[in-house]
């Protein structure tokens, strides 16, 4: 009986975990003749918040970045509240209702280095949101566990070793 000789299979290099949309965390708006735009909020390897301004679609290779956040204190809403002005001041802009860009000097970042940002800022998002939900399953839990000897006792019953009192 001879014995078959088979190869193990080829290995396949590690894949990165899929991460949702890096728009996820994206503010759309309308630009100069209807061109669609999004202001994306990013984290940098440094752990610092940004706001960077992208074409909706398209094949663009770069984005500006709008601003940089380096103040320590509630980075994350100063990010949202700059996105969301930026975008407003943005659209007033294009609209005709603002006679200044708001953005008239800016730097170019590459698309994929926005991206790689905007995925840690949607990581970061869903961290934070599983952390309040655990927060707010916990002060469920302890509103629950102190209301009940408060509702036996309301009753008027106890119970000790399984008989009523």
């Amino acid at each position: 009986m001879t014995e078959k000789l088979t190869t193990p299979p080829a290995r396949r290099p590690a894949r990165r975990a899929p991460v949702r949309d890096f728009r996820a965390l994206a503010v759309p708006y309308t630009a100069g003749r209807g061109r669609r735009r999004e202001a994306v909020l990013g984290v940098d390897s440094a752990g610092e918040w940004a706001v960077y301004d992208i074409v909706a679609r398209g094949h663009a290779k770069t984005g500006k970045v709008v601003q940089a956040l380096e103040d320590e204190r509630d980075r994350v809403r100063q990010a949202i509240a700059l996105q969301a002005d930026y975008t407003d001041t943005q659209a007033a802009y294009y609209a005709g209702r603002r006679e200044e860009d708001p953005l008239p000097k800016f730097t170019r970042l590459p698309l994929s280095r926005i991206a790689e940002h905007a995925e840690r800022a949607v990581q970061l998002a869903l961290t934070q949101a599983a952390a309040d939900d655990r927060i707010q399953l916990t002060e469920q839990l302890l509103a629950l566990a102190n209301e009940s000897p408060t509702s036996a006792a309301a009753n008027g019953s106890s119970q000790t070793n399984g008989r009523s009192t």
